[in-house]
């Protein structure tokens, strides 16, 4: 007697070998503008700009920061924050299916501003009167930043089933090298102060004790830790993107002063910017 198999039984087994072959090829499927794939080396290069913002402190008493200064009061700089531009290139190199090698190299400006106030007694019309005389102190320092790290990737970011951007941990040393430096200090009255600077050639004057020139004892090598996140938005909807769009964000913690006898030294810094990157795919045998 033959053996019939009913409709029924005949669309299950359909439907289930189906569902079976959907689920295998889900599993073997990489995404596409996936950086994990083993199927491809890639090698990085790229443009970046962005901003650094810090605080530096000028901790010398008298002020005697620079040698320069003249000894006159007690009190002491403080502390000023910066914002500045940077500016730079990348390199980078998959390693595994999550780590990154990465290199930096950047120059970013550094401009800060110290004034203190210093009240000097002095007799007008024969009466005591306190005046104010402002001491100024203008740095400038040009930069040049070299900074390898490791980047591990934390997630893609889904957008779509085709399309995950990436989001890394990355974490480095700064080795920052110091290209040029300036200071400009004086001291100066106000305009309308009823006293005037005299000075050696016996003209009077509004301000004294002008000086300039490259700061001294500064450290030509300084070094930092840094941690930061750096994002990858693929510019092309195919696989394997080539052009990505990089926003990134670090925070940096000083490991040396500016200056030898730590007169001037830095605060923890924020690095924030955005990078242009071309990445070159060689298929891997």
């Amino acid at each position: 007697m033959k053996k019939f198999v009913s409709k029924s039984h005949l669309s299950l087994w359909c439907l289930l070998g189906l569902l079976s072959a959907s689920a295998g090829y889900a599993q073997t499927t990489t995404l596409p503008n996936d950086p994990r794939t083993q199927e491809f080396s890639l090698f990085g290069v790229g443009v970046y700009g962005g901003v650094d913002y810090r605080p530096i402190t000028m901790d010398a008493p008298n002020f005697r920061g620079v040698n320069a200064f003249p000894t006159c009061c007690p009190q002491k700089y403080g502390t000023q924050t910066t914002l500045n531009w940077l500016a730079g290139i990348s390199l980078d190199y998959t390693l595994t299916s999550w780590l990154l090698l990465d290199f930096r190299e950047y120059l970013f400006s550094t401009s800060v501003g110290f004034t203190q106030q210093e009240n000097i007694l002095v007799g007008v019309n024969g009466i005591g009167q306190a005046i104010p005389i402002r001491h100024t102190l203008n740095l400038s320092m040009l930069n040049l930043g070299l900074e390898p790290s490791l980047k591990v990737r934390l997630l893609p970011i889904p957008i779509t089933t085709t399309y995950a951007p990436s989001l890394y941990l990355q974490i480095g040393i700064n080795t920052t090298f110091s290209a040029s430096s300036k200071y400009l200090y004086e001291e100066s009255i106000a305009q309308d102060s009823p006293v005037r600077f005299l000075g050696s050639n016996g003209q009077t004057a509004t301000t004294r004790n002008q000086s300039s020139g490259s700061i001294p004892s500064l450290n030509q090598l300084q070094f930092a830790l840094f941690a930061g996140l750096d994002s990858e938005i693929y510019l092309e909807r195919e696989y394997p993107a080539h052009w990505i769009l990089a926003p990134f964000a670090r925070y940096y913690v000083p490991l040396t002063a500016i200056t030898a006898q730590n007169e001037l030294s830095w605060g923890n810094a924020l690095q924030g910017g955005v990078a242009l990157r071309y990445r070159f795919i060689t298929p891997k045998n």
